[in-house]
């Protein structure tokens, strides 16, 4: 098995391969909507680059993918165009679906501890999210809840429900 594949989401923690699984139409759902959200505040803010499932290499065996990402423009003008972006993003947003509990930890606490400012986990199934600070706090906010995060980005502010919009509501 290569480390490198087409079609296939594979990271690297600790030199070991690790395959994540094929993310079903809700979780495809909730990432787009959390992408719009922060590309939509970075269009009045100018702040950096929002990207995508973009691979960073937080060090030589440990490399991880975002479901959604924030560099501000300083980090962007700082990475090589010719590598994998170096260190964590400045804010991981990871939609949860396949991963096991243990694994989202460590890669918050890898994210963390490798740079990241803030770490969103959105949970689909229960429609809440974990905004997870650098200090290593972190708050759970529900549907009805707004988050802000001014030390990642100076100036947001979205309701928590937009980010499960065209989902349907549980029983």
């Amino acid at each position: 098995m290569q480390w490198k594949e087409e079609g296939i989401k594979r990271e690297l923690k600790g030199g070991e391969i690790v395959e994540l699984g094929h993310a079903k139409y809700g979780h495809e759902r909730v990432k787009a909507n959390a992408h719009g959200i922060v590309f939509e505040w970075n269009l009045r803010a100018h702040a950096g680059m929002v990207h995508s499932e973009t691979e960073y290499e937080l060090e030589e065996h440990l490399s991880y993918i975002p479901d959604v990402s924030f560099l501000t423009n300083e980090r962007v003008a700082a990475l090589d165009p010719n590598r994998l972006a170096q260190g964590s993003p400045d804010l991981a947003v990871e939609v949860v679906s396949s991963e096991s509990a243990e694994y989202l930890e460590e890669k918050i606490e890898d994210y963390l501890s490798h740079g990241s400012r803030g770490v969103w986990v959105l949970y689909p199934e229960q429609r809440v999210m974990r905004v997870h600070a650098r200090d290593g706090s972190s708050r759970l906010l529900r549907e009805t809840d707004w988050v802000e995060d001014p030390e990642v980005l100076p100036g947001f502010r979205a309701p928590v429900a937009s980010f499960f919009e065209g989902l349907p509501k549980p029983a």
